[in-house]
């Protein structure tokens, strides 16, 4: 079991590498899209929006004047700018999204302006080379399953570290050759690294799987609503938009309306709008609920939570890019990103330096390697204890509105120390007959 799992950690690890060497540095180049320093004194709490019913009706309307013959699919706000509320509509009366006729309506200036085409800078060939290897759809299919397999890599090395753990501290490091050197710095970095690189390849693999996510959502959970709302025959005559609007923030008065698809379109129902709406606060603002509108009568009929995959998706964005905690956060991630880097140069370089059958299939010896400091298992519980504490530091962050500054203060104290004893942890050879 063990050689099993040593060699599939060994050759998948191997072929992973080159990925990991190009999303690694992409990602890291990304870190400084938006500028690195980000100016933390802005608040940080969701701002809320009040919208103007009558003034989205309005909007809604002189599009449809504008393109009779197309159908009204979306409206929503835009988030980067919330003076802007974007309207798509289906050409030629179809229900898709996909080639969908998109306006921008300026709701400060009452009318509507013409859409900016952004021209591609560098920093989206780093994103889409990041994202997808410039392949497409089927290059984020190929991220998606490189992140799992990046994830299996984690656990494998997490459990083909046991071994080495057990006879010495904190993953000391040997200094005797450079191959050892570069074989015990590879495991030290694997678990202090583990938690951090297992929740960005989880990620990563949830964001590049997110359109087949989706597509799974709407086969099942949007094909069950379509059954249980059944079409009705004849004439329809729609509620008021602004009624309709009007009657959500009555339901949701702690809340934002975030989109809403026209009854009769790919993402709605034949007689029902479906409306998303989502918190204030920073883990709330993350998580959206779907209401379920009537569309004659403009009330709301049902409020439905999305199914797990879909939060868990909702939620890998922010975490995968580390965006919601500020200089501090960002100084983490551009930390963890050059650190990790190491993983696969380190697996390239030890896999053709000077192959060597390890000392652990050499069943006929007797040698053992043991630190000063005989922990047994402690060590392994040190390591993943600390990995594991950097990324509940991270995590909470989602769930309070408090600056980072000092959990990266506190990190960064332990992260030293973790450092100063794998390099003084001198490990010593017992004599055969030990």
């Amino acid at each position: 079991m063990f050689k099993t799992i040593y060699k599939l950690h060994k050759y998948l690890g191997i072929f992973l590498a080159f990925h990991l060497i190009i999303t690694m540095a992409t990602g890291t180049i990304l870190l400084f899209k938006d500028g690195f320093f980000l100016d933390d004194k802005a608040p940080v709490e969701h701002q809320s929006v009040k919208l103007d019913s009558h003034q989205i009706q309005r909007a809604t309307a002189q599009a449809k004047q504008m393109y009779p013959n197309a159908r009204l699919l979306s409206t929503f706000v835009d988030e980067s700018n919330s003076d802007i509320l974007k309207i798509r509509l289906g050409k030629d009366g179809t229900k898709k999204f996909r080639g969908a006729i998109k306006l921008e309506y300026n709701l400060v200036q009452d009318k509507f302006i013409q859409s900016q085409t952004k021209e591609d800078d560098f920093f989206d060939f780093i994103l889409e080379l990041h994202r997808d290897l410039l392949l497409g759809t089927l290059g984020k299919l190929y991220i998606g399953v490189l992140g799992l397999i990046f994830c299996f890599i984690l656990l494998s090395g997490l459990y083909i570290y046991r071994p080495f753990s057990k006879n010495s501290f904190l993953g000391s490091i040997r200094l005797e050759s450079f191959r050892f050197f570069l074989s015990d710095t590879h495991k030290a970095i694997g678990m202090f690294t583990f938690s951090w690189c297992f929740l960005i390849a989880l990620t990563g693999s949830f964001l590049a799987f997110n359109s087949t996510l989706i597509k799974t959502y709407q086969y099942f959970e949007l094909k069950e609503l379509r059954e249980q709302y059944k079409e009705v025959d004849g004439t329809v005559e729609d509620a008021p938009l602004a009624q309709i609007i009007d009657s959500i923030d009555k339901r949701f008065p702690n809340k934002d309306l975030d989109f809403i698809a026209f009854a009769d379109t790919e993402f709605s129902l034949p007689m029902h709008y479906l409306a998303l709406v989502k918190g204030r606060g920073r883990f709330e603002e993350k998580l959206s609920s779907l209401a379920i509108v009537h569309r004659e009568s403009g009330k709301i009929e049902a409020v439905r939570e999305f199914p797990l995959y879909l939060k868990a998706l909702l939620l890998s964005e922010p975490l995968h890019f580390g965006d919601y905690g500020g200089n501090a956060l960002k100084i983490i991630w551009l930390v963890f990103s050059l650190i990790s880097f190491w993983l696969p140069v380190g697996a390239i370089t030890l896999f053709f330096f000077k192959k060597k059958k390890p000392a652990y299939f050499q069943r006929t010896s007797k040698r053992k390697l043991r630190a000063r400091f005989k922990w047994q298992h402690r060590p392994y519980l040190l390591t993943s204890a600390l990995s594991l504490f950097i990324l509940s530091s991270i995590a909470v962050q989602l769930f309070i509105e408090e600056n980072l500054a000092l959990y990266f203060s506190f990190i960064l104290f332990i992260t030293i120390i973790f450092f100063f004893f794998m390099i003084n942890s001198k490990v010593e050879e017992e004599p055969e007959n030990a």
